[in-house]
């Protein structure tokens, strides 16, 4: 499945870039990986079946299945352009790398920043009926996460 490729991919890439700046979750690369593959995609399956409860609860059921589609495509997107990025970070020169992390970083900033793009044209709609509900959905959802990550690394 693709899907769960996305997820190893982006571990991968995430054990390289923590490696890089000299970061280790774990003394055991396997058990780093692995721990990164068990989050990342425990942070999508729960925000996968948010979107899908919040599309029953409310009248937003087509949009939030569009919205999770596009989670899903844009996600493996990424996850088959990291495969390369993740090979010329393991067995390409140190000289190169930290330009590659670079160009990793940006690809990944550049793909959310298309995901979200793409989805404001998906809640169009709601975003001129609900405002507050939208932006209340992108701080606790979309936002917090990130931040709480951050937090937690530094």
């Amino acid at each position: 499945d693709l899907y769960l490729f996305f997820f190893f991919s982006i571990s991968v890439f995430t054990h390289l870039a923590l490696k890089y700046y000299d970061y280790d979750l774990f003394d055991n690369t396997v058990q780093s990986i692995s721990f990164l593959v068990i989050s990342i995609g425990g942070y999508f399956t729960l925000k996968h079946t948010l979107i899908y409860f919040l599309g029953d609860t409310f009248e937003v059921k087509n949009e939030s299945i569009r919205y999770s589609l596009l989670i899903l495509t844009f996600n493996i997107i990424l996850g088959v352009f990291l495969t390369p990025i993740n090979l010329l970070l393991l067995l390409g020169p140190d000289s190169i790398r930290g330009a590659v992390l670079i160009l990793g970083l940006l690809l990944c900033v550049g793909v959310i920043i298309l995901l979200y793009l793409r989805a404001l044209s998906v809640s169009n709609r709601l975003l001129m009926q609900d405002t507050l509900h939208f932006f209340m959905y992108l701080c606790t959802i979309e936002i917090a996460p990130l931040f709480i990550v951050a937090k937690l690394l530094t």
